[in-house]
């Protein structure tokens, strides 16, 4: 993975989760297209943001061992807390503590 250029791992995972979110998408009948031009936007900030992320977790992972990349990963989910209940006012409940519990573990 580490003599493979960054590009070529994002095209790939992002192909397999277009792929993914579009036939279920479909099979689950909740498939549509983005109305208004704000929708759009949101939509392309979403896709630039992710691609970010992506990237940099790559880059992270050629330059830096696992261990440590996957320390720092881990600290989204916190932030992710943290910030929905400062800036949205969500109160975590039980299931979004199991979540979390499993995705840190």
């Amino acid at each position: 993975m580490r003599e493979v250029h960054y590009a070529v791992v994002t095209m790939g995972y992002g192909v397999e989760g277009t792929l993914e979110c579009a036939v279920l998408a479909f099979a689950c009948g909740v498939f549509e297209l983005p109305q208004s031009g704000l929708e759009w936007g949101l939509l392309v900030a979403l896709v630039l943001i992710t691609w970010g992320g992506q990237t940099s977790l790559i880059l992270a992972l050629q330059f830096e061992q696992a261990g440590v990349v996957s320390l720092i990963n881990s600290t989204d989910t916190i932030f992710a807390f943290i910030l929905q209940f400062i800036f949205l006012s969500v109160i975590p409940d039980m299931y979004r503590y199991t979540g979390s519990i499993s995705l840190l573990t």
